[in-house]
């Protein structure tokens, strides 16, 4: 399948097309920044959410054995709220996290066996990336997880509720974990880092096969 994006707007070039392999994150500074990643069907449809009305699903498993589900039950709720009224009216991405059960005794990043959705976020008690209070990454078949650590959060004085939503977000707007990328200054003699963030207002998809 071919996919034809053009944009009304005449700074910016009138159409790109894309291969299935390819997904379009945003246009900035008159440029298109296409990614290249695995062709995970799932993973494509929800990114272009604003266009087709299809929501990004985040399963969270509760691997802490001092946090229980009722009380992960609310802040996940919580945070739904949180990227419903305050994220995705201006990032113009959304998600829905959602508890579910675990049939895995520990995280597995690879596998993710209780994944059902687009991306997995893990409540855990150890840690796996030394001073880390949390993380997110994609695994080698291109599907998202992420961590947040409860233990380590406990030893320094933070409630890991402070980490799981800035994980979650994260998971949202950078999922593959390659949306900052590095390039010269548009004005100066310099390199920094670009953040290529959501599609802009006035947009059509077309599919060709």
């Amino acid at each position: 399948m071919i996919w034809t994006i053009t944009q009304d707007t005449p700074l910016w070039p009138s159409s790109t097309t894309l291969d299935h392999n390819s997904q379009i994150f945003d246009w900035t500074l008159n440029s298109i920044l296409v990614m290249h990643v695995s062709p995970a069907q799932s993973l494509c449809a929800w990114i272009f959410s604003p266009l087709i009305s299809v929501t990004m699903i985040i399963t969270v498993l509760n691997h802490a054995r001092k946090v229980a589900d009722a009380e992960l039950q609310r802040v996940v709720r919580a945070l739904n709220r949180q990227v419903r009224e305050d994220f995705e009216p201006y990032w113009s991405l959304g998600a829905t996290l959602r508890l579910e059960g675990k049939s895995a005794t520990q995280p597995d990043k690879l596998t993710l066996p209780d994944m059902r959705g687009n991306a997995v976020l893990y409540i855990w008690d150890e840690v796996d990336v030394e001073g880390a209070l949390g993380y997110h990454d994609a695994n080698a078949r291109g599907i998202p997880f992420g961590f947040v650590f409860t233990e380590l959060a406990e030893q320094l004085g933070e409630s890991w509720t402070v980490t799981h939503p800035r994980e979650a977000l994260e998971l949202i707007a950078d999922p593959l974990v390659n949306l900052l990328v590095a390039g010269p200054h548009p004005n100066e003699d310099r390199m920094v880092l670009h953040l290529f963030v959501p599609f802009p207002n006035k947009i059509s998809l077309t599919p060709h096969h």
